[in-house]
């Protein structure tokens, strides 16, 4: 028996971090349920998910090769224009295609009610709770206002 457990990479590929790997099933788990457009939002109010939905959009391109588009609403917001992307997932590419999966990272709900619109338009949302800073109320509230039903699942920031 050898001494490593865990295998190295093979020379001239980079070794994927533990966030890397984590959010490289989450895109697997999410592509298996055929989610086209998914919607990350925050929590809490004071929070985003933008750090996390650019990370997953990442792990997306790695194992989609390019067929992946993020849209983080960060500035004033246009949640009509937000819609229609996200029921015609109309975010073009370079070769004009549309692209296989669109990750929009939202506001909150609590302090952006406006971004319901756009989780009730998308396939799927992801709830991001930020550990030992998001408030179970809060987070109870937000999964509450989304619909319990349109929630993929919940991302935990550490």
């Amino acid at each position: 028996m050898l001494g490593k457990s865990r295998k190295d990479p093979a020379p001239g590929v980079e070794a994927m971090s533990p966030q890397v790997q984590e959010l490289s099933k989450l895109w697997l788990l999410l592509a298996m349920r055929n989610l086209r457009s998914i919607v990350l939002v925050p929590a809490d109010r004071k929070e985003s998910a933008v750090e996390v939905a650019r990370s997953l959009a990442e792990a997306g391109l790695r194992i989609r090769d390019g067929e992946v588009a993020l849209l983080a609403m960060t500035g004033p917001q246009d949640y009509a224009a937000t819609v229609r992307a996200v029921t015609g997932l109309s975010g073009q590419q370079g070769n004009g295609s549309p692209p296989r999966r669109l990750i929009v990272a939202i506001p909150s709900v609590l302090s952006e009610p406006l971004g319901l619109g756009v989780t009730h338009a998308a396939d799927g949302t992801l709830l991001c709770v930020r550990v030992g800073k998001s408030r179970a109320a809060s987070a109870r509230r937000t999964s509450e206002l989304v619909g319990r039903g349109r929630i993929a699942g919940c991302v935990l920031i550490r």
